[in-house]
């Protein structure tokens, strides 16, 4: 079919369903309410019985032949064909290229042969391609006057022949398209009253949710007109500024502005009916409200404009932003104070550093001395008590100094990028095997580790993790450090884990604590800071860290931190 959609003839051929006839084809489209194709209509017509009952009155002569011709140059009927069933092409015959090319006439051809002239006259059927030819000798023609007449007659009779078969198919399918339309106005008229209903259902369940979300709101929502009148004012505007709704309502709603703002409004709202210039449309500005008992208050608001019909209207959203306020100001007089803290704890800080180390260094300095110069002149018990004297003192400055590294892992800024954890923990494990090459440990390093973090502060929480399981699988015969990753509730976690002395879970609340000990110093010597140093980095980096273990069985120490949601490895710099 076409693109205009017109009826369509096919070419001869042989139906493949029994009983295999010779037929063709006439499709009809069936047009559709407001345009467009609802469907195809497809007649399927038989070729011998159909041009039999339609060639009988055509007067060809006992030597004559009359012949009818598809688009494609085949023979569809031959008057005088024996042989039933097979489809010719005659489309290199002249005559039938005219027929094709949509011409009508009459040739007189001389057969070479036998010295004949035979009449050939043909006509076609447009649009469709099909043609009739009728042949006969010269000399059975009854002269030109009877020859016209003759073409005249097959032209007019076979020029129906398509035509019939289209209006056939074309009144066929208008009674299809009649009981379709009935039908289909039917359908449309009940589909019609259905949605009608839903949609009246629809659009009074939505009427009452729009109107529970705003009397709901704890924002004030106020509606006003073009001139400014206050056409809404829902129970959240209410409750914001002391007016009920029938107290404001048809009122300008500078009411509930305080001067010098409620002198300019008219002017401002003048000037944008005029201009459409936004001072406040569609954008959220702080404004200041003004209470029923005169009170003025900050405010969020949010204006909107909608149309109803040839209307204007406004819709304002407003918020008290008082308690906000009042927290942003907290939080700055917060950030401040805490700016000063950190001032005063640098001064201590320094304090520690150098005012503590002198009498520190004096204690053991003066105890060495008495033990090199009075050894001779003390007994055992003298000896050890100068001994106790310094190694308490060292004790002190190692204190000290885990205190500095607590206060400055606290205070650090961060300077993220990519760290590869695994390259890492191999250095640190490394430094460690050379500081005490006579004992062996197992690493199992699993390759591949990375994190975002700040590299230096990640040295720091990883030797602290690896020195603690160093120290802690001391009496173990066959000590085993793994450092891996595995995946927790979505998120990547590493870990650090022992096969050492382990500790009660009971006591795990306090193990990352400022000098809280699990165990006595005297079997794992320490400060018991290490821990404390390394949740304080996990923390800065927006991360956590855990501890799981079992007495005699080892300890393992998983912390993840907080990953970008971009992924990227550019630098970080975060205040501390």
């Amino acid at each position: 079919i076409s693109r205009s959609w017109r009826p369509y003839v096919s070419p001869v051929y042989t139906r493949t369903a029994a009983p295999q006839l010779n037929v063709f084809a006439v499709a009809v489209p069936i047009p559709k309410e407001g345009g467009g194709v609802a469907g195809i209509l497809v007649l399927q017509v038989q070729l011998a019985s159909t041009f039999l009952e339609w060639t009988e009155d055509i007067e060809t002569g006992p030597e004559g032949v009359a012949y009818i011709v598809d688009q494609n140059g085949q023979v569809a009927f031959h008057s005088k064909s024996l042989v039933r069933g097979e489809i010719v092409d005659f489309s290199a015959m002249p005559v039938a290229q005219q027929v094709r090319q949509g011409k009508a006439g009459v040739q007189i051809v001389v057969d070479p042969a036998g010295k004949e002239e035979t009449i050939f006259a043909y006509a076609s059927a447009k649009p469709y391609g099909w043609g009739v030819v009728t042949q006969q000798p010269a000399r059975a023609s009854l002269g030109h006057l009877a020859r016209d007449h003759q073409l005249r007659r097959l032209l007019v009779a076979y020029g129906l022949l398509l035509f019939l078969s289209v209006l056939t198919a074309y009144l066929a399918s208008r009674m299809v398209v009649q009981r379709m339309r009935a039908d289909e106005d039917r359908r449309i008229k009940a589909e019609l009253e259905r949605h009608v209903a839903e949609r009246t259902v629809q659009l009074s369940d939505s009427e009452e949710r729009n109107r529970a979300v705003v009397n709901t709101a704890v924002d004030g929502i106020i509606v006003i007109d073009e001139r400014g009148a206050i056409q809404r004012f829902n129970p959240g505007a209410e409750r914001m500024f002391g007016y009920s709704e029938a107290e404001v309502a048809g009122k300008n709603v500078s009411l509930i502005m305080p001067s010098p703002y409620r002198e300019k409004h008219d002017g401002y709202l003048a000037r944008y009916l005029a201009t459409g210039e936004k001072r406040i449309i569609g954008i959220g500005r702080e404004v200041v409200a003004q209470r029923k008992d005169g009170t003025e208050f900050p405010a969020d608001l949010s204006v909107a404009e909608m149309r109803l019909g040839e209307d204007r209207m406004f819709t304002g959203i407003i918020r008290d932003i008082t308690e906000a306020k009042r927290a942003a100001e907290q939080k700055v007089h917060l950030m401040t104070s805490l700016e000063a803290t950190n001032k005063e704890l640098e001064s201590f800080s320094y304090s520690v550093s150098h005012d503590l180390r002198a009498p520190l260094r004096g204690m053991d300095g003066f105890s060495l001395m008495l033990l090199e110069d009075y050894g001779g002149k003390l007994d055992e018990e003298g000896k050890d008590a100068l001994a106790r004297i310094r190694a308490a003192s060292q004790r002190m400055g190692n204190l000290i100094d885990d205190l500095l590294r607590l206060s400055k892992v606290t205070r650090a800024e961060l300077n993220v990028r990519r760290v590869d954890l695994s390259a890492l923990a191999r250095d640190i494990a490394d430094a460690m095997d050379l500081d005490q090459p006579a004992r062996f440990v197992e690493w199992a390093i699993e390759p591949g580790l990375s994190v975002r973090a700040d590299p230096a502060l990640m040295r720091i929480a990883m030797q602290n993790l690896l020195q603690n399981a160093w120290k802690f699988t001391g009496g173990t015969e066959r000590p085993v450090i793994r450092v891996g990753a595995l995946q927790r509730d979505a998120k990547t976690v590493h870990f650090v884990a022992d096969n050492g002395a382990g500790f009660d879970m009971a006591y795990a609340d306090s193990l990352f604590g400022a000098f809280q000990r699990l165990h006595h110093a005297g079997d794992f010597p320490g400060s018991g800071i290490g821990l404390a140093i390394v949740q304080r980095i996990i923390r800065r980096h927006g991360g956590e860290i855990r501890a799981e273990a079992k007495e005699g069985e080892g300890a393992t120490f998983s912390f993840s931190v907080k990953e970008p949601n971009n992924g990227s490895d550019e630098q970080d710099h975060s205040a501390g």
